[in-house]
């Protein structure tokens, strides 16, 4: 018999692994699946009724699981602190399997945050347990030590239920752990934090304060301002700390009404915008998705409304603005990567390349939507209120208009929108009969395709 290399697999099926470079291969990839494995091992005995000669050796695997998968996640915790704030540590502190020592240097290394207060304080304790037993990382590995003595002498029994408890904890609270280092070193990479807050309660305390205008005789203002300085245990200057951070801060000034201003896309800029893409709406319209007879479409009198006068009208930056006031919102990115993204799709100056790069977000169905969003969220709050009145009125005329009429549309805009073709004329829509090439012409128009 020939001894199959695991590393090549000679023909391809579905049980191949992905290791190495082949993936996103990380700390916590290896931590997660020492914890996965004793999860799955656990949930073996428990399906198995409990047969006690093999708990009496699987137990071992699942302990070592556990504790193995705590040791990675630790030292995967480790390097990312390290990497946020540059700091260097030695490499004999992380190379070693001391567990409580591993801990305590990490709790040394990480920010003050009090989001990882609930994780952190659950899982004292376990790493503590687990260190008393197994302090070297070879108690459940080996059945003697570098002694020769037998390991675990001092024991007797292993509580099953009780591990698969603290294997549930230990996963949760590891996993959340994880998330939520990346968050904060996501926060402090782009600055959203003060001594004492992070941006979620940043933000929080932006939405509970009143009206900026106010301050100066607003009992609202003085009521906040004792509830966050007593529940969060500060003094006055932490709390004006978190004050000025929030009045320079767009989005969240915004919140407490300062308003922003955008750089390139003026208040008329975006009015027309609005307003053209409301006609476009208008025009478009379809009212019912999916497959409809032909004899059933209604197509639009007018001609589509022009967009292409509006782009040229409008400089490069003003256009890469539009776009990321969309993007941001599209892919829930921070208000702070708003300039970043502005820079990025910003388009040549060449009057093709901006009409195209224009056309690609004002023809999406829900612009005004993002729109409204992505300005709010850049702290242009009036604005904001501007598109969402004029989404509101719209959709309310167009309730009317289906309420009334009931019409069919077909989705002949989008064919117009990424194909060149000539708006047919009512003679020229094809029966109900026609051949299935025609069919095969609509459904590929071989169309931009970008979503």
């Amino acid at each position: 018999m020939t001894i199959p290399n695991i590393f090549e697999p000679a023909v391809p099926h579905r049980f191949i692994a992905c290791v190495g470079s082949n993936g996103h291969i990380d700390g916590v990839t290896y931590a997660s699946g020492f914890f996965g494995a004793a999860k799955i091992i656990l949930e073996h005995i428990e399906s198995n009724g409990g047969n006690g000669a093999e708990m009496d050796t699987l137990v071992y695997p699942v302990l070592y699981s556990i504790r193995h998968g705590m040791e990675l996640g630790i030292k995967h915790l480790m390097r990312s602190i390290a990497v946020l704030d540059g700091s260097a540590f030695e490499t004999r502190d992380i190379v070693i399997h001391d567990l409580q020592k591993l801990w305590d240097t990490w709790l040394g290394m990480v920010p003050f945050d009090r989001r990882l207060i609930a994780q952190i304080e659950m899982l004292n304790e376990i790493v503590t347990r687990f260190h008393l037993v197994d302090s070297t990382g070879q108690v459940f590995r080996y059945d003697r030590d570098t002694d020769n003595k037998r390991t675990l002498e001092d024991k007797s029994h292993v509580d099953i239920i009780s591990v698969g408890k603290i294997q549930g904890i230990v996963q949760e609270k590891f996993t959340k752990l994880f998330c939520l280092i990346d968050i904060i070193i996501e926060e402090r990479q782009i600055g959203a934090y003060t001594s004492k807050f992070n941006r979620e309660e940043l933000k929080q305390l932006s939405i509970e304060l009143p009206d900026y205008a106010t301050w100066n005789d607003s009992e609202d203002f003085v009521f906040t301002k004792k509830k966050w300085k007593d529940q969060f245990k500060i003094g006055s200057n932490k709390f004006s700390e978190a004050i000025k951070f929030i009045k320079q801060h767009p989005e969240f000034a915004g919140n407490i009404g300062i308003e922003a201003d955008l750089r390139y896309l003026t208040y008329a800029a975006i009015v027309d915008i609005v307003n053209l893409h409301v006609e476009y709406l208008k025009w478009y319209s379809p009212t019912k998705e999916g497959f409809v007879k032909l004899s059933d479409i209604q197509i639009p009198d007018a001609p589509m409304p022009d967009f292409r006068s509006l782009a040229s009208r409008l400089t490069s930056e003003a256009i890469g603005e539009f776009c990321a006031l969309i993007v941001i919102v599209r892919n829930n990115d921070y208000s702070e990567y708003f300039e970043k993204c502005r820079i990025e799709l910003t388009p040549i100056d060449v009057e093709e390349i901006k009409i195209r790069e224009f056309r690609h977000f004002f023809m999406k169905a829900n612009l005004l939507t993002c729109l409204a969003s992505g300005l709010q969220k850049v702290g242009c709050r009036s604005l904001s209120t501007m598109v969402i009145s004029a989404k509101d009125e719209f959709e309310k005329s167009k309730n009317l208009r289906e309420s009334a009429h009931g019409n069919i549309h077909c989705d002949w805009g989008f064919v117009l929108i990424w194909f060149p073709v000539k708006f047919p004329q009512q003679s020229e829509i094809p029966t109900e009969n026609a051949e299935e090439e025609s069919s095969a012409e609509i459904l590929n128009p071989g169309r931009d395709r970008r979503n």
